[in-house]
């Protein structure tokens, strides 16, 4: 509200500033076109006050010439002993009452001029009281150059008319100083009749007088009827070329003409319309400026209070927050004396679960070694041939279901060491192809019963790896076995290595057998995981063989990873970290102490 008063305040200030520098303007620009038409009209009553002087005193040497006898007027003698009283006309005649043009300094030609229709000859003629006359500006009957002609009526000593005497001047002579006044590139000049008619009219782009010459500006607001001597000013569009103007009009005291001075408008208010474009510009940035501080300002405020609000919100809420917090803490005091008993019960159940896998593998193990050992001697000793009972095939099953067994109770309790850290491994160093050459070899006579290709891709000058033996050849044997499995018969199984840019090792197991799934392979490394197809359905296995060669290789620093895709074939492959490959050197028994 406040910035809407100030803003109204200062453009009123701003309207009233610019009105009265407009009206300032105006006021100077009506002084300055009385001036020039005062300096005008006192030339041209100067010019014409010439003319009627030698005017009087041709009348006086006529009067004379006719008073002496035998007296002769002889006007080309009078105009050629006298010139200066000739200016500004440039030519002098004389009309009889016939209206016949008796004499002219003006070069004639042969026919006769008659000029009895003219206004300013029968106005002489038939008013005694007529004066000076001072035509329009006509051509037509001596020259084609529109000529002022100015009349005086001559009379004999009985009053009757001897003849009318003619000044014929051109509308350029009426005035000189328009010459060295400047008017503006729209200002005009007009010396009018009291009949309306323009005589001569001056401007810039039309300085020899003659433009509009002949033109009736009576019309409102012109004043039509204007007493000697008086001035009047108004505003209007020219009739002549259409330019609003402020014109200003003085009759002259003496002779039938008014001086008129038109300066333009644009020329008279220029300087006041700059400044007022100026001060609204002023004006209007300073109102954008004064709005944009006002919406800060409000948008600030509405900001604060919005922004106590919320404050005052939050500040209940975080009452309510408190006094809840407050409320549950005993709560979570007790949750987290739950907890910890959960935790230590935890940990005593993994203890627990840890000592009975490591206690029961121990106990489970007697056991089987003995019976896998009684089973061998069963098997080796018991009768094979004749009716009785097949002792020795009944030995051969226990025998293998022992070793079974015994390997399931193995790969169970390296999980459990793996995952409670119990686990060591026994590092040396060996060269790549050994580890393969070892693998290979372990499953050689499984895949040659099934006619199955095991090639392998060892380069000779690879680097030595760091790790424990038995793990490592554990992981790559639980892959072959598996590759063997899973491939049909004729397929093919490729082992290769080599050492990435990295430095990492990368051992690879490649098979062409039925392959799985991404859902497949996620079961397959989980623990006691079985992919349920036919094939591996009709081959045996515990579940638990990739989840401990994973955990074995994780245990190395290492990884093992899967790319399968169904019925192509899997990739299975070992990497080893940067840290446990490099140059080593072979001791006599093929393996590198570290």
């Amino acid at each position: 509200m406040i910035t809407a008063v100030i803003v109204a305040c200062m453009w009123l200030f701003i309207v009233g500033s610019v009105r009265s520098e407009f009206e300032q303007a105006m006021i100077r620009g009506r002084i300055d076109a009385k001036n020039l038409t005062a300096a005008f009209a006192d030339e041209i009553t100067h010019t014409f006050d010439r003319i009627s002087a030698a005017m009087e005193l041709i009348d006086n040497d006529v009067r004379t010439a006719l008073d002496t006898p035998g007296g002769k007027f002889s006007l080309d003698r009078w105009t050629k002993e006298v010139p200066s009283f000739m200016r500004p006309a440039t030519h002098v005649s004389i009309v009889n009452p016939a209206g016949d043009l008796v004499f002219s300094t003006m070069k004639l030609g042969p026919n006769k001029i008659n000029l009895s229709d003219r206004d300013y000859f029968t106005e002489q003629r038939d008013r005694r009281d007529a004066g000076m006359i001072i035509s329009p500006a006509l051509s037509g009957r001596v020259g084609p150059t529109p000529m002022i002609h100015v009349s005086r009526r001559l009379e004999k000593p009985d009053g009757t008319l001897q003849c009318v005497l003619l000044f014929i001047l051109t509308p350029p002579d009426l005035t000189n100083l328009h010459r060295s006044i400047d008017l503006g590139p729209k200002g005009a000049l007009a010396i009018i009749g009291t009949d309306g008619l323009i005589r001569a009219r001056f401007s810039a782009d039309h300085p020899d007088g003659l433009y509009g010459i002949g033109t009736n500006v009576f019309s409102p607001p012109f004043p039509m009827t204007l007493a000697p001597g008086a001035v009047s000013a108004f505003i209007r569009i020219g009739l002549v070329d259409g330019v609003e103007r402020l014109y200003t009009v003085q009759r002259l005291e003496k002779y039938p003409l008014m001086v008129n001075v038109a300066l333009d408008l644009d020329r008279i208010v220029g300087t006041a319309r700059a400044h007022a474009w100026l001060v609204a510009a002023i004006g209007t940035a300073a109102s954008i400026l004064l709005a944009a501080l006002a919406w800060l300002l409000m948008r600030e405020v509405w900001r604060r209070t919005t922004r106590e609000i919320e404050l005052e919100i939050e500040r209940d809420h975080l009452v309510t927050a408190r006094a809840r917090i407050d409320a549950d803490r005993g709560t979570l005091a007790d949750a987290n004396t739950a907890l910890l008993a959960s935790m230590q019960a935890a940990e005593a159940a993994s203890r627990a679960k840890s000592e009975f896998l490591a206690n029961m593998s121990h106990e489970l193990r007697t056991p089987l070694h003995a019976i896998i050992g009684f089973s061998e001697i069963i098997k080796d000793q018991a009768p094979k041939r004749g009716n009785g009972p097949p002792i020795a095939d009944y030995a051969t099953d226990i025998l293998n279901s022992g070793r079974h067994l015994l390997e399931l109770i193995n790969a169970v309790l390296d999980i459990a060491k793996v995952e409670s850290g119990t686990a060591h491994l026994t590092e040396v160093s060996i060269r790549p192809l050994d580890l393969v050459r070892a693998g290979v070899t372990s499953i050689r006579t499984q895949a040659q019963r099934r006619k199955q290709t095991v090639d392998t891709a060892i380069p000779d000058d690879l680097p030595t790896i760091r790790g424990d033996v038995t793990r490592l050849r554990q992981v790559l044997i639980n892959l072959l076995s598996n590759a063997v499995k899973f491939t049909p018969e004729g397929g093919r199984i490729d082992v290769s290595a080599h050492r990435e840019t990295d430095g990492t090792l990368l051992l690879r197991v490649t098979d062409t057998g039925i392959g799985m799934t991404d859902a497949e392979m996620a079961i397959a490394l989980e623990p006691f995981g079985q992919v349920d197809n036919s094939l591996s359905r009709a081959t045996d296995g515990t579940g638990l063989g990739l989840p401990l060669a994973r955990k074995l290789m994780e245990l190395h620093g290492g990884s093992l990873t899967l790319r399968s895709v169904k019925g192509q074939g899997t990739t299975a492959e070992m990497r080893l970290p940067a840290e446990r490959v490099g140059p080593m050197g072979i001791n006599a028994t093929g393996m590198v102490e570290g």
